[in-house]
């Protein structure tokens, strides 16, 4: 038998149904541009850390998205299917490859950083500053008081 979501009117079934409008907001955005949101927070991260970094291994995205290092593969091999995706040698290790976007790619997740401040902007809306900055101080105390678990 399929669990049953909390009521709307539990923190629970408000969270849940906070989260699903943003979810639907990015989700929609990054569908625009012919990616998923996987694709998009690949391609995002591993544009901001391919120059710094000199290349993104699989070993971090599996980190950065607390996923498994084959779900990575997987991911990675379809963006390089799309030619989204260059693998390169590392120069320091010739048999270790580093990930970087393509040429054509660059660019396809700039402006989700604005977008996120907008769809957050949208949502904050009906609270005063006042009630914006306890939510963010509650919601911080509720984050760091209930531990991750893999």
């Amino acid at each position: 038998m399929p669990q049953e979501f909390p009521d709307v009117d539990s923190v629970s079934g408000h969270l849940r149904n906070i989260m699903f409008k943003q979810m639907q907001r990015s989700n929609a955005w990054i569908r625009d541009r012919g990616l998923t949101v996987e694709q998009g927070r690949t391609l995002g991260y591993i544009e901001a850390h391919q120059d710094q970094d000199g290349g993104v291994i699989m070993r971090d995205l599996a980190e950065m998205s607390r996923t498994t290092p084959a779900s990575v593969s997987s991911l990675i091999k379809g963006l390089e299917q799309r030619g989204l995706v260059e693998r390169r040698s590392d120069p320091s290790d010739d048999r270790r490859k580093l990930l970087y976007v393509s040429p054509d790619a660059r660019g396809m997740t700039t402006g989700w950083d604005s977008m996120v401040r907008d769809i957050e902007s949208e949502l904050l809306a009906p609270l005063s500053e006042a009630e914006q900055q306890t939510l963010l101080e509650l919601l911080a105390r509720i984050d760091t008081g209930f531990p991750f678990t893999e």
